[in-house]
Order: structure tokens, then sequence, then C-alpha cells
């Protein structure tokens, strides 16, 4: 899955737009002080039919296209330097 930031909406938030393997995308808006990994499960769960076993988070990684480097699930939006309007 890949993840390009776009316009903010509120202060206290941060939209995303999530593009999944298949292509298919997903804004949405999340606290900066969310970790990758809690992302990651939002996306996931979103992306994927959630009765669907075979589709663990921990099996997908998420990837900032500009910058072309995965990120890393202990950190959070703000620490993986995420931010709108960032392309």
């Amino acid at each position: 899955m890949f993840v390009s930031e776009t316009s903010l909406f509120s202060a206290d938030t941060i939209r995303l737009r999530i593009l999944s393997v298949e292509g298919a995308l997903w804004y949405t808006d999340i606290s900066p002080t969310i970790s990758i990994e809690e992302l990651t499960t939002l996306a996931v769960g979103h992306f994927y039919d959630q009765t669907d076993k075979t589709k663990f988070p921990a099996k997908y990684r998420l990837i900032h296209v500009p910058s072309k480097r995965c990120l890393e699930d202990e950190k959070t939006v703000t620490d993986e330097e995420l931010r709108t309007n960032g392309e």
C-alpha cells in the first residue's frame, strides 16, 4: 500500500491518501499521533474483507511514495514526517 499526503482539513488531523496494491484509493483524516502500525491495520480493514483471515495487517507495509521508503510500524505519523501537502 502507498501513502501520499493531501490537503489539511483540521489542525488536529492530517489528510492522507492511501493506495492499495490493487489501485483502490482511500482518503482518511487521521491524528498525527497514530502509529504506522495502527494506520496499516485501518487500511487493511478498509480495503479487504475483515472476515478473510488471510489478510493480516502484519503482512502489509505502508510505503511513502515521494521518499520511496517503507514506513516503520513503531513510529507515529509525525515521527515519519508525513505532512499535509508534502509532495
